[in-house]
């Protein structure tokens, strides 16, 4: 009787052990998974703290990063991405996600299409520009210019009249122009705290286009005037703490119409009939002429990687450069499709003709060719992906 007594005890002494190891294991499992997280928090506010040193700039990709951690636990969302084909004005890349703008807001999505933040817009007609991680959505109806984060609105301004162009640097800063009763066109350039750092009336010329450096404390401007009914475009270089150009560049018979400050202070600018790529000081490094209103498409990526699209002489071929970053001429294809939409990322570009994508290397080798399910109206090329707008649908492949 003893015995069994004895083996009970014992039996219940080795459940009752057993169910706290396991107890003990679940909670040491618990603690795993908290871990991970927990480091990441850890981590991220350590870089926030760390990102006030920098300015509110810095700050805010902090917090985007620390906003967007419940994101990295909640259900994905999918591709396509569906939009209102009426309300769809553009998309474009915000860091590594993207942000869609419409008549009335703003979406920002992730690369697994969750939706990280809707910002109301004011006016219907908003354009928008994007650069390290923020977009500038402004207007050609209204003169108010609104700086976004990926999760939040960073501030905004309001200038005497509709913005006509609009251009953004890798630390926040951005410029605006627009015309006045006096002058042709007015430039400013705001810091990242919406402090006017600098402001040029341009009275005879209309500023067709603004590029600036990283820092924002240089910028080049295009300009383009007539005289005697012939057009010409000036570009122009200024620092942001003397109102006289350091470059003041004239190109008769050309409208520029884009002009690029890369990371390597070069200056690349894209006109109807040339590209002409110059230094800082002005020295022209390259130009490359092509027929007159030939130029089909341009873009260019946060560093200044730019590629440009233009028709060769009779028009059933077209041209495709890509220049890097130090304003170097990495390739020149043509191609005997008609590209309607190309983009950029650092050492790829692609170039999208109906359905059918094609990307290519920095030497204009061809990648590989992927064939969509609809007609390409935008393409967008990212890192690791690339997006289409198609229809009303945003894709990734």
């Amino acid at each position: 009787m003893k015995k069994n007594k004895l083996a009970k005890k014992k039996k219940d002494r080795s459940i009752i052990s057993l169910n706290k190891v396991r107890k003990q294991l679940a909670t040491k499992k618990v603690f795993r998974l908290l871990k991970i997280p927990a480091v990441i928090l850890v981590l991220l506010a350590a870089i926030f703290l760390s990102a006030r040193l920098l300015g509110n700039v810095a700050t805010s990709n902090a917090t985007d990063a620390l906003r967007a951690i419940p994101s990295l636990f909640a259900h994905s969302g999918s591709f396509p991405y569906h939009t209102d084909s009426l309300s769809f004005r553009k998309a474009d890349l915000i860091g590594n996600d993207m942000i869609i703008v419409s008549a009335d807001n703003a979406a920002v999505i992730s690369s697994s299409a969750r939706e990280r933040e809707i910002f109301q817009l004011d006016s219907a007609d908003s354009k928008v520009i994007t650069e390290n991680g923020r977009a500038l959505i402004f207007s050609n109806t209204s003169g108010k210019v609104t700086l976004f984060g990926k999760t939040e609105k960073l501030g905004s301004i309001s200038v005497d009249s509709p913005v006509n162009i609009a251009a953004l640097a890798d630390n926040g800063y951005f410029a605006v122009s627009y015309p006045s009763e006096k002058v042709q066109s007015v430039v400013e350039i705001r810091n990242s705290r919406f402090k006017k750092m600098f402001q040029w009336n341009c009275s005879k010329e209309f500023v067709s286009a603004i590029g600036l450096s990283d820092n924002g404390r240089n910028v080049a401007l295009a300009a383009i005037g007539a005289e005697n009914a012939e057009p010409y475009s000036r570009l122009l270089v200024f620092s942001t703490g003397n109102e006289e150009p350091s470059v003041d560049l004239r190109f008769n018979g050309t409208a520029l119409l884009k002009a690029v400050y890369t990371s390597s202070n070069r200056i690349i600018a894209i006109g109807d009939n040339k590209t002409v790529v110059i230094d800082k000081k002005g020295k022209i490094i390259s130009e490359e002429n092509y027929p007159e209103s030939s130029l089909v498409a341009a873009d260019t990526d946060d560093n200044g990687n730019t590629v440009i699209c233009f028709r060769e002489f009779g028009g059933a071929k077209f041209r495709l450069i890509r220049y890097s970053s130090g304003g170097k001429a990495t390739c020149s294809i043509t191609v005997d499709y008609t590209p309607d939409a190309i983009s950029i990322h650092g050492s790829r570009f692609a170039v999208s003709s109906g359905n059918e994508i094609r990307t290519y290397s920095t030497r204009g080798e061809e990648l590989k060719t992927i064939t969509a399910d609809n007609r390409i109206k935008e393409l967008l090329i990212s890192a690791n992906n690339i997006y289409t707008v198609e229809g009303s649908s945003i894709c990734k492949y």
